[in-house]
Parts: structure tokens; C-alpha cells; sequence
């Protein structure tokens, strides 16, 4: 009994992988808060990549990677390949490259690290080293599936003031960037950072970030949507360089920040007021969660 329990475990643990999958996708939305006069306030853009069909490269099975700035994939490029080997996860340069590289691990533990490579741009092929080092580790519940999440720091040579933090999750990639993730983030263009806004397997969404409301985002839906939060909802936020004000109809009980990866950056209780500040001074430029007495919940964008 007790080896057709593990013989079932080994069975479940395959349903996460890459190659068990028809067709991936990853939309991805890219802050630029890098000011210009053409640019006056921070822009996002939007990129997609998905999976195709399986090629083979070199004497390996690929399956081809496209990328795409349109939401309907009329318009691609191919990238290159990606592969799964023993649960790790390799791009191949090119659809002729006999180079490949290594982007996940998923079987480190906590306190492991290795070697990974990290694009310089989503448009540059050029790919730098960075040691991914596991902090701690978790599991997530995802269309059902039970996922390994690992909780990275990157550390980046020669920019350790840049080292950036991560989530992976088993079978997806970087919540914060989707597959291909660009650490040392000064490399790609100072100023520009990536989110995971949703991830497809399938044509099927199975995850999505909470803090979107779209898997395609631009500027003017950001502010629309804060704008009518601001209008529908009896709490009132505001953020002035990171300052940030909250003013409530009812008094706050209870405040809670959270960052794109779902961590929780502030959190205060057993408040009675109806007017509180505070800041966000030594956080990333971006969108924020807020909870605000456990109900009533906004998205912030702070600059």
C-alpha cells in the first residue's frame, strides 16, 4: 500500500511540469518610471510570450517560444526554446543556437543558491549570470495543483546595492516577471521593473495577480481604476512622493500593505481614527495593495 501511495505522489508531482503542457502563456506589464519630457509621469507597457509547437535543437526537444507586444498574438517573434530537464527549466539562445542557459531550479531548499541567467532586456538577447540564493520556502495551491514556492534573493556581481528579491513557483516561473526574468534590473535600463500580471496553460488563465484587473495593462486603465476606487469606496488614499495619506468615512481599525508578490510590507492594528499617514519611503516605485480595516481593499501606485 505503501508504494502505490508514493507511485500516485511521483504521478501528481509530473502534472506540474513544463513539457505536460500543451500551450503556456505569460502576460507581463512593465513600469517605467524613468522621466522624461516626452514622459511625465510613469508608463506601462505590456508584453506576451507563449509556448508553440516542439522543434528540435542541438539533439534536445524545445518548445518554441514566441514573443509579442499585441494581446492577440498577431503579431511574434521567436525568442528561442525552452526545455525541462529533472525539474529544471533551460532557454535555448535561439531557435539555432547550440547554447543554452540555465533559468530555474526548482529542487533547491532553503538556504541552497546556484547560478542562474537572466536576460539584460526582453529585446536583447545578452545574458548575464546572477546567484539566486533560496531564503525560505512555501507551496501554493494553483488550479488545484500543490506548487513549490521559493522565496529568492538575486545577487547580482558588481551591483549589490540592486540585489532584487523573488518569488518562483513550480511549473511558472518568476511571479515577478514571468519566464524570462530580468535581474539586475539597472542592466536592463535603470527605472523599469516587470510583473507577472497573469500566467495561461492551455488558453485557460490559472493564475492572476490580484493587484490587476486585466491581463493587458496600460496607463490610462491603472489610473481609471483609481480613480473609480477612489470614488466608489469610503476609504480615501493618496500618495504624494510616498507619503501616504488615508482618510475614512468610518474609523480605521486596521491597515495592511501588500507588494505584488502578495508580502505584506506594513501592517498596523488596533487603530481607532479616521485619519492616518504614513510612508512608504524605502519601497520600490510600483503598485500596492491596501486592506483596510480587513474589507475594504484599493490598489496604490506609488512614485
Amino acid at each position: 500500500m505503501k508504494k502505490l501511495t508514493f507511485i500516485l505522489f511521483l504521478v501528481c508531482i509530473q502534472l506540474i511540469s513544463f513539457s505536460q503542457d500543451t500551450v503556456k502563456q505569460w502576460n507581463v506589464t512593465i513600469y517605467d518610471d524613468s522621466f522624461s519630457p516626452q514622459h511625465t509621469s510613469p508608463t506601462w507597457t505590456y508584453y506576451g510570450l507563449k509556448t508553440g509547437t516542439d522543434t528540435l535543437i542541438s539533439g534536445k526537444f524545445y518548445k518554441i517560444l514566441f514573443k509579442t507586444n499585441d494581446s492577440l498574438f498577431l503579431e511574434t517573434q521567436t525568442i528561442g526554446g525552452i526545455r525541462e530537464d529533472s525539474n529544471r527549466i533551460y532557454l535555448s539562445e535561439s531557435v539555432y543556437s547550440l547554447k543554452e542557459v540555465l533559468l530555474y531550479d526548482f529542487n533547491l531548499d532553503s538556504g541552497d543558491s546556484i547560478i542562474v541567467y537572466r536576460l539584460i532586456g526582453i529585446d536583447n538577447y545578452s545574458i548575464y549570470p546572477a546567484m539566486a540564493a533560496v531564503d525560505s520556502i512555501s507551496t501554493i495551491i494553483i488550479d488545484g495543483e500543490i506548487r513549490k514556492k521559493l522565496f529568492i534573493e538575486y545577487h547580482c556581481a558588481d551591483y549589490t546595492e540592486d540585489n532584487e528579491k523573488d518569488v518562483w513557483v513550480e511549473g511558472i516561473g518568476s511571479i515577478k516577471s514571468g519566464l524570462l526574468n530580468e535581474s539586475c534590473w539597472c542592466l536592463t535600463g535603470c527605472y523599469t521593473r516587470s510583473y507577472l500580471t497573469c500566467y495561461s496553460k492551455n488558453n485557460s488563465t490559472i493564475w492572476k495577480n490580484p493587484i490587476f484587473n486585466s491581463c493587458y495593462i496600460d496607463s490610462s486603465t491603472i489610473m481609471d481604476v483609481e480613480q473609480e476606487n477612489t470614488r466608489k469606496n469610503e476609504v480615501s488614499i493618496t500618495a504624494i512622493e510616498k507619503r501616504i495619506q488615508i482618510q475614512s468615512k468610518h474609523p480605521i481599525s486596521s491597515i495592511q500593505i501588500m507588494n505584488l508578490m502578495g508580502q505584506t510590507i506594513y501592517l498596523k492594528k488596533s487603530l481607532l481614527t479616521n485619519f492616518f499617514e504614513l510612508d512608504l519611503l524605502t519601497q520600490d516605485n510600483g503598485l500596492y495593495i491596501f486592506v483596510i480595516n480587513n474589507r475594504d481593499i484599493q490598489k496604490v501606485l506609488i512614485f
